[in-house]
Formats: structure tokens, sequence, C-alpha cells
């Protein structure tokens, strides 16, 4: 079967035509990967911080106190499940409640679990 000039020019500009779509859609979707890798990698960050700097000011506080200051751990747990709200998902007052109540129950078993190990 032979073709003739103008139908190999219409399919070859066809092929490109679709080769040039799919390449800019892999190229969104690597764009929107990234976009969604880098966001998730600075709210991790945001949370390490913020454990870090409420543990120091816990240890700071009870110096003078011989207080017991959980793990940094705990606080790190705290702080991943706490800045999950950063992500707009988060909406009603009733979300936020659950959210906070869902924080705190992984925070205390967390915790419970941190001193059943150093009883150890």
């Amino acid at each position: 079967m032979s073709l003739d000039m103008p139908s190999a020019t219409l399919l070859v500009g066809l092929a490109a035509g679709i080769a040039a779509i799919v390449a800019t859609g892999g190229n969104l979707l690597n764009a929107w990967l990234i976009r969604r890798s880098e966001e998730r990698r600075q709210i991790r960050e945001l949370a390490v911080r913020a454990a870090i700097e409420e543990w120091t000011k816990h240890i700071e506080i009870s110096e003078g106190h011989r207080t017991k200051i959980p793990p940094l751990d705990l606080y790190l747990i705290h702080a991943m499940y706490f800045v999950q709200a950063l992500d707009g998902s988060i909406r009603t007052k009733e979300e936020i409640r659950n959210h906070l109540r869902k924080v705190h129950s992984i925070t205390d078993a967390a915790g419970q679990e941190i001193e059943d190990y150093s009883k150890k």
C-alpha cells in the first residue's frame, strides 16, 4: 500500500502533534510531582524546626525545677502530625477539633510507648 504525498505529510504532522501532547503532559506531571515533593519537604523541615525549638524552650524552662522533659522524638512526632493542618485540607471548626484530637491521641500513645521503652 503506497501513500500519496499529502497523506504522508498529514500522518507525520499528526504523529508529531501527538508526540508533542504526550511530552507536554509528561512535563506537566513531572513539574507537579516536583512541586508537591518540595512542599512536603518544606513542611517536614518546618515541623522539625518547631519541635526542636519547643523542646529547647521546655528544657530551658525546666532547668531549675527538676521536671522530667520527654525526649525530642516525642516533640518531633507531635510536630509532624500537627503541621499536617497546613496543607489546607482542614477548613471547618469540627475538622480542626478532630485533627487536634487525633494529634493529641497519637502524641499520648507515642509518649506512653517511649516511657515503656525507657523503663526497660
